[in-house]
């Protein structure tokens, strides 16, 4: 029996199951790593598709506040949607507990939309981080904040009135592991911006910085 007959044969769901369970891993893994290099490294595919996607859903009609929850949510909706539709045909043929890859499928879009994204997104830092060790401690040797702390330009991009920008900080004071310095005092931004910010340890020393700065 060849792989695709296996695979399309009613009486062996498994093998079709474990399918679906490696493309979604791929589309997941896939976008949240095009992402990643877009944003830090100020590509324009994430803003032509942020601006196509944008164009798309204010076309609708739709009210501000659904409309933006729409945008942010694009790909998951899609996805989300076309996976549960097939997870849910593939449960009424059947049944949820014999497929143990349907239940992973289930989990995984759960667990991606949910935080999912950003525990990847903190995964990539700390594998450039660590490839990269070396040089980032001879850029802070180079500064004038050694040894007790230094700040590195980690990538920055910027869509309309929106700019979001990484730093990877040194930090060996304790004072951004106290709350004494906030994320947000890192950025750059213009008199009519609000701002927030989100830190990572990387190690004992190092954090990842990211500020996002929207006009107002």
């Amino acid at each position: 029996m060849s792989a695709i007959e296996a695979v399309s044969r009613p009486g062996n769901p498994v093998a079709f199951d474990r399918v679906l369970l490696a493309v979604l891993s791929m589309l997941l893994l896939a976008h949240a790593g095009l992402y990643y290099v877009c944003l830090r490294f100020n590509l324009p595919f994430a803003f032509a598709l942020a601006w196509s996607t944008s164009d798309l859903v204010l076309g609708l009609g739709l009210p501000e506040s659904i409309a933006s929850a729409v945008i942010e949510n694009f790909f998951m909706l899609i996805v989300g949607q076309a996976y549960a539709l097939i997870l849910t045909i593939r449960f009424v043929e059947i049944g949820t507990w014999k497929s143990p890859s349907l239940l992973a499928c289930v989990v995984l879009l759960v667990l991606y939309h949910f935080g999912g994204a950003h525990a990847l997104d903190y995964c990539f830092d700390q594998v450039r981080f660590q490839l990269n060790r070396s040089a980032y401690l001879a850029m802070a040797r180079e500064g004038d904040g050694w040894p007790d702390s230094a700040i590195v330009n980690w990538g920055e991009s910027g869509f309309l009135d929106t700019s979001i920008q990484y730093y990877l900080v040194m930090d060996r004071t304790g004072a951004l592991a106290r709350g004494e310095i906030k994320p947000e005092e890192f950025g750059w931004k213009s008199e009519h911006m609000k701002c927030g910010g989100l830190q990572n340890r990387l190690s004992s020393d190092f954090y990842s910085i990211t500020v996002w700065c929207v006009g107002t």
